[in-house]
């Protein structure tokens, strides 16, 4: 088969490192404003837990908005959890014998709180590692300690990985028999593994007796992405003895509640020509032009994000392929309608200006060295939801697409 030429495709993957900071108290509650932008599926697990969390001061969220479920769980963190469930008490001790636990951390007193209340002894008198990732085993055998260390009712283990001598062996008994811990469906606990925050404050809850939270956001019908257009056809080129397969797809959203067929044929519309080309397409001949399209999609708080790419093919003596659109819609999912430009970036937490500023600043050099010019540059999240951009750089005659990461 020959070697495929990508043409005019270029895909910037210019990323912002960011930080991640343990929770404290200045950083904003957004659970009192409108929900966390990644916590918004009540059907996940950690939905009640993560706003009753917040809205008791138990740990809040970040600067921007989110409360980053999947990240891990310090030590450190831990034990703030814990104190802050207990309202935060002023520990009788004044002096640390931790070294790695400085007086102006956000975690001292929480940490000579859990010590002096036994609910945890460090590595050593001298260490405690509060970076450490908290594990499965220590957040089970933290809250037994503070529940008093009670005697499980059970006398041998169901996880086949929980031993007997083990130091963590009645803490999770006992968390299992009062449904603080599953396990997994094979059997086993996983005791060393990493214990993430939305695993965290979901076990703080089902040991607090599962309240229910006061402010829940609003419920966020559910989005679908499916296709209404796939096809795959394989293109035999007889002259020079060999084929290609590809697959030409289009997006359809379906949102609970919501008309969504003003957007769907809005889409279709848009991609009509391509799918009419790929249609039409000799699957047997001595060369074919066609058309394809394919598409990715990102479902977030209150809205879907799509990019379509269009693909040009000439399969002749050199398989040649370029872009000639890339298109995004932003579907708002509590209206089932496409946001424009300004209403899309409201809603990914941004504005025009700032948006358009960052994109210049990626490509505005290079436009200007090949004597183009910026066109419409189109906001959308990426699967990982970052919010990118998709532009056109018009030259002499002639376009390119690009898409980035702001």
């Amino acid at each position: 088969m020959k070697n495929l030429i990508k043409l005019v495709v270029f895909v910037l993957a210019v990323s912002v490192l960011v930080g991640i900071a343990p929770p404290k108290r200045q950083e904003l509650n957004a659970a009192t404003i409108d929900g966390f932008s990644d916590v918004w599926n009540s059907k996940e697990f950690w939905f009640k837990p993560v706003y009753w969390a917040s809205e008791n001061g138990i740990t809040t969220g970040y600067k921007d908005g989110t409360f980053k479920p999947g990240n891990d769980c310090t030590r450190a963190q831990m034990v703030t959890f814990l104190w802050r469930m207990k309202g935060s008490p002023a520990p009788k001790t004044t002096s640390c014998s931790f070294k790695d636990v400085k007086k102006s951390a956000y975690y001292y007193n929480s940490v000579l709180w859990a010590v002096e209340k036994g609910i945890t002894t460090g590595y050593s008198k001298t260490k405690f590692k509060p970076n450490n990732v908290c594990t499965r085993a220590q957040t089970v055998t933290f809250l037994w300690r503070m529940a008093g260390k009670p005697a499980p009712k059970a006398k041998s283990s169901k996880f086949s990985d929980v031993k007997k001598g083990a130091y963590y062996y009645d803490a999770v008994l006992w968390a299992s028999e009062k449904g603080i811990v599953a396990g997994y469906k094979n059997g086993t606990f996983k005791p060393n593994e990493k214990c993430l925050r939305r695993q965290i404050v979901t076990f703080l809850w089902k040991y607090s007796g599962k309240p229910e939270p006061r402010n829940l956001p609003p419920e966020i019908p559910e989005v679908k992405v499916t296709n209404q257009y796939k096809k795959t056809k394989t293109f035999k080129i007889v002259d020079l003895g060999y084929s290609s397969t590809y697959t030409c797809k289009l997006p359809k959203v379906t949102i609970s509640g919501k008309n969504t067929d003003v957007a769907n044929d809005q889409i279709l519309r848009d991609c009509k020509k391509a799918i009419n080309s790929f249609d039409k397409a000799k699957t047997v001949s001595s060369g074919v032009d066609f058309r394809y399209l394919t598409y990715d999609y990102h479902i977030g708080r209150g809205y879907v994000s799509i990019v379509v790419e269009e693909f040009q093919i000439s399969l002749y003596e050199d398989d040649i392929e370029y872009t000639t659109a890339v298109r995004v819609y932003n579907i708002n999912s509590m209206t089932g309608k496409i946001m424009d430009r300004v209403d899309a970036l409201v809603k990914f937490g941004s504005d025009h200006t700032t948006f358009r500023k960052a994109v210049e600043s990626k490509l505005e050099s290079y436009a200007k060295s090949v004597g183009g010019y910026i066109k419409d540059p189109q906001p959308y999240i990426d699967k990982n939801g970052k919010l990118c951009f998709v532009v056109e750089l018009v030259l002499d005659g002639y376009s390119e697409w690009y898409r980035g990461k702001i």
